[in-house]
């Protein structure tokens, strides 16, 4: 009874709050809201998206395999794979998702084996990377009440070209003790980039369209806006982060 007087039942998790805010503002930009499996083909998750075979992330020790060639997905862009091969007439195609995915993330305040992420596709001609880039300013502005500023830093990924790391600014100062940014003052909130030209083809579609993929990671901007210096605590129902 004691604790029931001190604790008020039905608040949101912190994670349900930032989705919603990432829900609202994408949504507001005309983004659809679509939904994936969980289980997915190796196909989805790595050969079409341009992942080469034995890529280390590809390995059983980096994710987890289910039976036969079937294993739980381990980031969210198998969802657009399957949706611009549906939808080959439609532009401007836009659309996003949140959902669970699963890794065997080392051990630390940063990564858990499940976490989620956020995905956003834009397909449409004549984009380019200022696309990308003025979509993202935006969001950063919106987040995080304009109290931090964007850096888009070159980056490699398979079905990326180009692509781009996307930071914002660390509030320790660069200091080297930081969980955040280790002291360089920049936190990797999103990788993202113009969609390889080759998977675009191979689903379909001519040289007159592009696409944009904009990865993100809400649990990372809970522990951002919130302060929460480890992942896990998120996870493991702290009363006190609900408050």
């Amino acid at each position: 009874m004691e604790y029931i007087e001190k604790y008020k039942y039905g608040r949101k998790n912190p994670v349900i709050i930032v989705a919603n805010q990432i829900y609202k503002f994408f949504r507001s930009k005309g983004f659809n809201v679509v939904f994936g499996k969980e289980v997915e083909t190796y196909y989805n998750n790595f050969k079409g998206l341009n992942v080469e075979e034995n890529s280390f992330i590809t390995l059983e020790d980096a994710t987890f395999y289910t039976r036969d060639n079937f294993l739980l997905r381990s980031h969210l862009s198998p969802i657009w794979l399957r949706e611009i091969k549906r939808n080959k007439t439609k532009f401007p195609l836009a659309f996003m998702e949140i959902g669970k995915v699963y890794r065997h993330d080392s051990s630390g305040s940063l990564y858990r084996p499940m976490f989620y992420q956020a995905e956003v596709v834009l397909i449409d001609k004549n984009l380019s990377l200022s696309n990308l880039k003025e979509i993202m300013e935006e969001f950063v502005q919106y987040i995080f009440n304009g109290k931090r500023k964007i850096y888009f830093h070159p980056y490699w990924h398979s079905f990326t070209c180009p692509g781009v790391k996307i930071d914002v600014d660390c509030i320790c100062n660069h200091d080297n003790n930081c969980v955040f940014c280790k002291g360089t003052n920049l936190v990797n909130i999103s990788t993202a980039g113009m969609i390889d030209e080759k998977i675009l083809r191979e689903c379909g579609y001519d040289s007159t369209i592009q696409g944009i993929s904009i990865g993100l990671g809400p649990t990372r901007l809970v522990q951002l806006l919130e302060n929460i210096e480890n992942i896990q605590e998120i996870y493991d129902n702290n009363i006190n982060l609900m408050l």
